[in-house]
């Protein structure tokens, strides 16, 4: 809770993890406009059979279960208030929950929401906690020696983790170890880490922030040995136009220091598939990061303008998802000279095996260097 369009890549992949025999019920704000819909609704995908739940159907909830309070960096207050509503709820009748109302709260409040209401579950899926990052020798920049790969986009759209979690499951099924890191507060239900929190501290200057990543990435690296780094990057990679700023892709930029990439994936909407387009913010994404694109992601989500022009901040909606193999199949024609997907259909898909490759190639080139 609250369900929206981010959360729709985790429960598309659900069954790819094994989550101790625990069914996951996705809840929505009543009103939202998605309560009693298919969680496809969302992106314009087609149906999955999973409904979604009104955050006022106590009864969808059971004594035992966990009511996990998730996506909190994308409310705004009134949203904010209504999780709070929720949680008392939760607590008067006595249900287990994990609390995930606010990032920007300290550490200290947090365990304390902790210990008074015994919040539980199989696995940890609180906040990344930034005292256990602080014991390390920060002031120390570590290189990482394992290849990363980094997914972005030019907006903040529902196919960056669904690609991300589809390119894992693709390199464990041959074997290949890979580390997950993801936005999302719930990603280590998925069997990833969460690292958003240490780039959204207000404990910390931004100098620090870097220097904390870099260390809690060591230290990954050190404990789990990975063959590859898989990072779903923490904000869209830069501006998108003058009254939508996508914050710069301040926090890519931040990401990328802390984690320098090996290659990228980039998500891009249909609408920018001309050659020239893509040509450009090639050009500008691997100059500023020193990295290489290897694959392009097409999105159905479309920029609305309107919106944008009124709210002076990034706003988007979803087209049809069965639009985007038409639109790649058009500049496969215009011979645009770059691997296209379709993140929304990557069953046999020709694309991801194409990608695949590419990684493997990206690991192939990594062990080389090491050895010389």
């Amino acid at each position: 809770f609250p369900y929206d369009h981010h959360l729709f890549s985790f429960f598309k992949h659900v069954d790819a993890v094994a989550l101790d025999d625990t069914k996951v019920i996705p809840m929505a704000f009543r009103g939202s406009g998605l309560v009693n819909k298919d969680i496809a609704d969302a992106v314009s995908d087609l149906h999955t059979g999973i409904d979604v739940y009104s955050s006022y159907d106590f009864n969808s909830i059971e004594k035992n279960h966990v009511v996990h309070f998730a996506q909190n960096y994308y409310l705004n207050e009134e949203g904010l208030k209504a999780c709070e509503e929720l949680r008392k709820q939760c607590v008067k009748n006595h249900y287990k929950y994990v609390i995930h109302t606010n990032y920007l709260k300290d550490d200290g409040d947090r365990n304390n929401d902790k210990d008074e209401y015994n919040a539980s579950f199989s696995r940890s899926v609180f906040d990344v906690n930034l005292h256990d990052i602080e014991s390390q020798y920060v002031d120390i920049y570590r290189n990482l020696k394992t290849p990363i790969l980094y997914v972005s986009g030019i907006i903040d759209s529902a196919d960056i983790p669904d690609l991300a979690l589809t390119i894992r499951e693709s390199l464990e099924g041959e074997g290949i170890r890979v580390c997950t890191l993801l936005k999302n507060s719930i990603a280590p239900l998925w069997g990833a880490y969460h690292y958003l929190p240490i780039l959204l501290s207000r404990k910390y200057v931004e100098s620090q922030k870097i220097a904390k990543l870099n260390s809690y990435m060591a230290n990954i690296e050190m404990n789990d040995s990975p063959d590859l780094i898989l990072i779903e990057a923490p904000d869209p990679i830069l501006r998108f136009n003058d009254y939508a700023t996508n914050g710069f892709g301040i926090l890519s930029y931040m990401l990328g220091q802390a984690a320098p990439p090996s290659a990228m994936i980039l998500s891009v909407p249909y609408l920018y598939l001309q050659n020239d387009f893509i040509k450009i913010i090639q050009e500008a994404i691997e100059r500023i990061y020193q990295a290489p694109i290897i694959s392009f992601s097409v999105t159905n989500a479309i920029p609305d303008n309107i919106k944008i022009l009124q709210n002076h901040e990034m706003s988007f909606f979803y087209s049809r998802t069965s639009i985007i193999r038409e639109k790649i199949e058009v500049a496969k024609k215009a011979n645009t000279g770059v691997n296209l997907i379709d993140p929304y259909n990557t069953s046999k898909s020709k694309e991801l095996s194409i990608l695949i490759n590419k990684i493997k190639e990206v690991l192939n080139e990594n062990a080389a260097r090491r050895y010389e």
